[in-house]
């Protein structure tokens, strides 16, 4: 599976974050360097935490995904995932499971995806999603009432 798929049917480069946030703070963190901000910052409170975090995500390690220890460290699907050594929730036969309820509930599309990497395959699934980054999709959450 692509280093990018999450467990859960999740896509890293369709993230908004990856997508939008990390580009967004890499502006504005030159604008900030233009400002002068690297040299009078730090003699503002809190500066220095902050900029550490945005340089982060500006570098694009905001999360380096599920499969390499990024997003949530005590998600349950993907412990569930690994234990069972399955590559995808979607390929489990226990598929869907209570892991999943959260993902699937924050998530509308999510069902839909994993049916198609069920009945489609991987492959199919990894075009999707590329076609998704391509035309400048990013996952939205469920709104709340």
């Amino acid at each position: 599976m692509d280093h990018c798929a999450g467990y859960c049917g999740l896509h890293c480069e369709n993230c908004h974050l990856r997508a939008h946030v990390g580009p967004d703070a890499q502006r504005l963190v030159d604008s900030m360097k233009r400002a002068g901000f690297e040299q009078f910052g730090p003699m503002i409170p809190g500066f220095a935490g902050f900029w550490e975090f945005l340089s982060r995500f500006a570098a694009g390690n905001g999360c380096f995904g599920c499969r390499a220890e990024g997003g949530n460290p005590h998600c349950r699907v993907r412990a569930c995932a690994r234990e069972k050594s399955v590559d995808a929730c979607a390929l489990c036969a226990e598929y869907p499971c209570r892991e999943m309820d959260a993902a699937l509930a924050h998530y509308p599309m999510l069902e839909a995806d994993n049916r198609f990497l069920r009945e489609k395959g991987t492959e199919a699934w990894l075009a999707m999603q590329q076609q998704r980054r391509a035309q400048g999709y990013t996952y939205a959450l469920a709104k709340e009432n």
